[in-house]
C-alpha cells in the first residue's frame, strides 16, 4: 500500500487564542457623533434618552451635537428626522420604539427604573410633550441595568441670542448656561439646572430636582417630585411641585408664586408686590421679605417669618407655631390663624394697628409698652396701638397669643 505525505501548516496556539481575544473584545456597535445646523426662529426637539446641554452660539442658526453612546448603538438603531423653514425647526430622534419597549439607560443609576409613553410623530399643534409622555405612543419602560436596548444620545444645542427653543426629554438631565433666549425645558425623568439666563424660562420634570439661577425674565417651575432652588431672579417667579422642598433666595419680581404639595419652603430676600407661599405639609422660614402682600399657609407646621415688610398679610397654619416680625407694617388687613399652636406676633417700633387676638384653650400676653386695652379677658383681647390703621386678627384654637 502506497502511503501519500501532504503538508500541513499548523496554527500557533498562540495566534488561536489571539484571534479569538479579538473576536470576543471587538464591540459590535458603534458609538457616532452627528451635528446638524436648522434655521427659524424656535426649535422644538424631541429625544427619549440622554442629556442636553443648551449653550449660547454666535451666528443665526441653532447647532445641534448629537453623541450616541451604548453597546447597542448604531445607525440603525437611531434616526434623526427634521423639519425647517424661516419660522421654526423640528428635530426629532426616533427610537425603534415599535421593536424595543425596553431600554438600558446606565447614567439613570442600578436601581432606577421609568415607564411612559413614547410617540415623537408631532401632529397640527406640534404637541410633541403630550406625545411623548401621553396615551398615543408606545409603553416605554427604561431601567439603569437589566435588559433591554442600550442607546441613547447626548445632545450639545446653540441657541442664537434673541431665540426661542423647547426641549422635550423623556430620561436624563438638562443644563442650560450663559444665553439670552426664551427656553422651555422638559424632562420625564431627570434634573434641570438653568444658570445665567436673560429671558423667559418655562421648565417642567416629571420627577427630578430643578435648580435656577441668575435668570433675568419670567420663570416657571413645574415638577411632579423634587426638590427647587431659586436664586437671583429678576423677574416673575411661579413652582408648582407635588412633592419636594422649596428654597428661594434673593428673588424680585411683581410677583412671587411657590406652591408644594409636601416639603418645606425656605425664602430668603425677596422683594414682590405680591407673595405666595403654600404647602400641604412642611414648615415655612421667611427673612427679608419685602412685598406689598404676603399670603403663606401651610396644612401642617410651623411658619417663622422674620424681617417681614408688608401693607397686609394672610398667615395661616392648620397645626404649628406662627411667628411673625414686621419691620415695616402697611394699612391693610393681617390676620394670623393656627389650628393649634402659638402665635408670637411683633409688631415694629412705629405701628398703628386695632388688634383682636383669641385663644381657645390658652392665655394672651401683651407683651409692649404704650398699647391701649379696650377689652381683655383669660383668652381674648382688643388693644389700640398708635392710630389704629392695620386691622389685625390673631387666632388660635389651642396655644398661647405673645403681642410684642
Amino acid at each position: 500500500m502506497r502511503t501519500q505525505n501532504t503538508n500541513v501548516r499548523l496554527v500557533p496556539l498562540w495566534l488561536l487564542l489571539l484571534l479569538t481575544l479579538l473576536a470576543i473584545s471587538t464591540p459590535s456597535h458603534a458609538e457616532f457623533h452627528r451635528q446638524f445646523q436648522l434655521e427659524g426662529q424656535r426649535l422644538v426637539l424631541a429625544n427619549l434618552l440622554g442629556k442636553v446641554e443648551i449653550t449660547a452660539t454666535d451666528g443665526n442658526e441653532f447647532v445641534i451635537e448629537a453623541f450616541v453612546r451604548g453597546k447597542d448603538a448604531s445607525e440603525e438603531m437611531l434616526q434623526f428626522e427634521t423639519e425647517e423653514d424661516a419660522r421654526e425647526s423640528h428635530f426629532v430622534l426616533r427610537y425603534p420604539v415599535d421593536r424595543h419597549h425596553d431600554y438600558v439607560y446606565p447614567p439613570m443609576g442600578k436601581r432606577s427604573t421609568s415607564q411612559f409613553r413614547y410617540g415623537p410623530d408631532h401632529d397640527g399643534n406640534h404637541s410633541f410633550l403630550r406625545q411623548l409622555f401621553g396615551g398615543n405612543g408606545e409603553k416605554i419602560t427604561v431601567r439603569g441595568t437589566g435588559k433591554g436596548l442600550e442607546i441613547w444620545a447626548d445632545l450639545k444645542i446653540g441657541v442664537p441670542s434673541g431665540k426661542k427653543c423647547e426641549i422635550y426629554l423623556g430620561c436624563g438631565g438638562i443644563n442650560a448656561m450663559d444665553l439670552s433666549a426664551d427656553l422651555s425645558l422638559s424632562t420625564h425623568s431627570g434634573q434641570i439646572t438653568a444658570n445665567g439666563m436673560k429671558g423667559k424660562l418655562d421648565t417642567e420634570s416629571g420627577s427630578g430636582r430643578i435648580e435656577i439661577s441668575a435668570v433675568e425674565g419670567e420663570v416657571e417651575v413645574d415638577t411632579g417630585s423634587g426638590s427647587v432652588v431659586a436664586s437671583d431672579i429678576d423677574g416673575e417667579l411661579s413652582i408648582d411641585t407635588g412633592s419636594g422642598s422649596l428654597r428661594l433666595r434673593s428673588v424680585k419680581g411683581a410677583k412671587v408664586e411657590a406652591d408644594t404639595g409636601s416639603g418645606s419652603i425656605s425664602a430668603e430676600d425677596l422683594q414682590c408686590e405680591d407673595l405666595s407661599l403654600e404647602t400641604g405639609s412642611g414648615s415655612v422660614d421667611g427673612k427679608n421679605l419685602n412685598c406689598e402682600e404676603v399670603e403663606i399657609g401651610t396644612g401642617s407646621g410651623s411658619i417663622d417669618l422674620k424681617g417681614v415688610g408688608t401693607d397686609s398679610a394672610e398667615i395661616e397654619t392648620g397645626s404649628g407655631n406662627i411667628k411673625l416680625q414686621l419691620d415695616r407694617m402697611g394699612s391693610g388687613v393681617f390676620t394670623l390663624e393656627a389650628g393649634s399652636g402659638r402665635i408670637e406676633f411683633t409688631l415694629p417700633a412705629r405701628a398703628s394697628a386695632r388688634i383682636a387676638a383669641e385663644s381657645s384653650s390658652g392665655t394672651v400676653r401683651i407683651e409692649r409698652e404704650g398699647v391701649t386695652v379696650e377689652k381683655k379677658d383669660k383668652h381674648s383681647v382688643q388693644i389700640l396701638v398708635g392710630g389704629g390703621e392695620a386691622q389685625v386678627s390673631l387666632e388660635t384654637g389651642s396655644g398661647g397669643i405673645s403681642i410684642r
